[in-house]
């Protein structure tokens, strides 16, 4: 669904997308390619699967990238995960 408000100085687009329960998860990665470059890639993933005793599962409606995952991406920061992976710290 997508609605469209406009005003006189500006037009704000908002898209609300509701997966359904069989769907693949859309998400940024970051991704090491044949160079050596980590680039981020918008890909989907296959649906988790239900969480194991001791795990939980949350359902995230926003995440912020910041400062630390674009270090992060370029391998700077002290403790950078391996390629790939789905950068973002805040979550909504």
């Amino acid at each position: 669904m997508e609605n469209v408000k406009e005003n006189t100085t500006t037009t704000t687009t908002t898209t609300t997308m509701t997966p359904s329960a069989n769907a693949d998860l859309k998400c940024i990665i970051v991704q090491q390619s044949f160079t050596g470059n980590r680039q981020l890639k918008v890909t989907s993933i296959p649906k988790l699967a239900p969480p194991a005793e001791g795990e939980v599962l949350i359902n995230v409606k926003a995440c912020g990238v910041n400062f630390h995952d674009v270090l992060v991406r370029y391998g700077v920061y002290e403790e950078t995960p391996k390629p790939p992976f789905v950068p973002g710290q805040y979550t909504v």
